[in-house]
């Protein structure tokens, strides 16, 4: 089962809101180079895979490197390829 369409949504406005806060780019990238807990992942994963929209509060539970791992296990089970323009 394909983890929550929405996780890319929830994801985008929890990272929206906190990325900016963060001094510089290595702490930017580190959000997305940490080692997370697979198991970490995998239970936000069962939390929001629901088929509903996700609240902020779910997500503000987990440190934003899970929430971007989610985020990344959900682009990596998209089906085909990630159009790279929108045009």
């Amino acid at each position: 089962m394909y983890i929550s369409k929405y996780i890319y949504q929830a994801a985008g406005s929890l990272l929206g809101a906190d990325y900016p806060d963060l001094e510089g780019d290595e702490a930017r990238r580190g959000i997305w180079l940490v080692d997370v807990p697979l198991a970490a992942t995998h239970h936000l994963r069962r939390t929001i895979n629901t088929g509903k929209a996700i609240p902020r509060e779910v997500l503000e539970r987990y440190e934003i490197p899970i929430v971007a791992s989610a985020l990344k296990l959900y682009l990596l089970e998209l089906p085909g390829e990630l159009p790279l323009s929108l045009h």
